[in-house]
């Protein structure tokens, strides 16, 4: 074997090692970011979002080459942890951070978006306290919609203590909510007052929103509401989307923008709503829409 083909096969083998290493750590920005969901942005944020995204890239390849000013000086001074630290941040930043860049940009910018548009809602209709409802009231014998922090109410065969007490004012109609607690069990009871004859009851239970999608909050983050969901093989199909404000401490102060999402199943009794506060955090509840007449007992607070 000659010194030529000995060199060459070394030539071959180096650039071979160093296509290797740029495959598994180099984070390469050449050409802008063709990573996939692009393409998926909405048209109403694409302006936003490429302007962010070319500062997001500017501050990313900043980052990168300081790193590789500190590897080279820790190759030279022999300090392979910190060179073994080096290639693992480059490793991170090409298989966990690039390939989710522009769809975890795209969510913030979405998030930002919602929550300006909800403060905007509540400065545009919220008043200092909540509306003032026209429901009767008889002392001897009070409505379930007469319950205050303190009351005591029987419901399918327990006796139930009224913890907290608040009101949702939607744009047409308002809701009163009460947390329930009986022995370790917590339920929420919301009375939707129309008028002084014309009410909705429903009492659910909470549950963990990702038992039902373990990315529904991501879709209704990215302004995708799903016609159907599915819980334990029934269907819910998506009644309307509403927004609203929260009053907390018996409908005094605490205000917050609300929105909330309604799922009903096929036949109109079972439903899932999902309620999400100002702070873009999500609760959802699974429940049952009953009648003023399976509640019972009821002690004033």
């Amino acid at each position: 074997m000659t010194t030529g083909t000995v060199f060459k096969s070394i030539t071959h083998y180096l650039n071979n090692l160093k296509s290797r290493f740029l495959e598994l750590f180099w984070p390469s920005f050449k050409g802008g970011l063709t990573i996939e969901g692009v393409n998926k942005i909405p048209a109403e944020i694409q302006s936003e979002f490429y302007l962010k995204m070319e500062r997001k890239i500017r501050s990313l390849t900043r980052r990168r080459n300081i790193s590789l000013v500190v590897l080279l000086i820790a190759l030279f001074n022999g300090a392979f942890p910190l060179v073994a630290a080096i290639l693992f941040y480059w490793w991170y930043m090409k298989n966990h951070t690039l390939p989710y860049l522009s769809e975890d940009l795209a969510k913030k910018i979405l998030k930002k978006r919602d929550s300006y548009s909800f403060l905007k809602y509540v400065k545009k209709k919220k008043s200092k306290h909540a509306r003032i409802l026209d429901l009767p009231y008889n002392e001897v014998e009070p409505k379930v919609y007469n319950l205050n922090k303190g009351s005591m109410v029987d419901y399918n065969l327990k006796t139930w203590h009224v913890i907290n007490k608040a009101q949702i004012d939607w744009s047409e109609d308002s809701e009163l909510v009460y947390k329930l607690s009986s022995d370790d069990k917590t339920s929420f009871l919301h009375i939707k007052y129309f008028n002084k004859n014309s009410f909705n009851i429903w009492v659910g239970e909470p549950l963990n929103i990702y038992i039902i999608d373990e990315d529904l909050d991501k879709k209704l983050n990215n302004d995708v509401h799903p016609n159907v969901l599915r819980l334990n093989g029934i269907s819910f199909f998506k009644e309307n989307i509403e927004d609203g404000i929260w009053y907390g401490s018996n409908g005094l102060d605490k205000s917050s923008a609300i929105k909330a999402w309604n799922y009903i199943d096929s036949d109109r009794m079972s439903f899932l709503k999902i309620f999400q506060l100002e702070n873009l955090q999500y609760k959802c509840y699974k429940g049952k829409y009953v009648s003023e007449f399976e509640f019972s007992e009821i002690l004033p607070g």
